[in-house]
């Protein structure tokens, strides 16, 4: 969680592209109150959930590789990267 947050932190001086191809997230739960944080480190966007409010901040992809090991360490999946989608079309 530290590095999303350190990610939205540094992500005010980033430019969004427009993919929202969100292949991160999260699911928090901070005084019995449940936040979901999407994130595309693509486009460098992130959506944070909390009950029925939508917040958006930009991100930077600095941190992107302790949340996807901590994913894949789960056992959890990643969609095909952008470039990786490329790349298979191409072969």
């Amino acid at each position: 969680m530290a590095a999303v947050q350190t990610g939205i932190r540094e992500g005010a001086s980033t430019s969004p592209a427009a993919c929202f191809w969100p292949r991160h997230g999260v699911h928090v739960v901070i005084d019995g109150k449940a936040l979901d944080y999407v994130i595309c480190y693509e486009c460098h966007q992130a959506y944070i959930f909390a009950e029925a409010e939508k917040t958006w901040q930009l991100t930077t992809s600095t941190h992107q590789a302790v949340l996807t090991d901590c994913l894949t360490a789960a056992g959890i999946q990643l969609a095909p990267s952008v470039e990786e989608k490329i790349k298979a079309k191409s072969n």
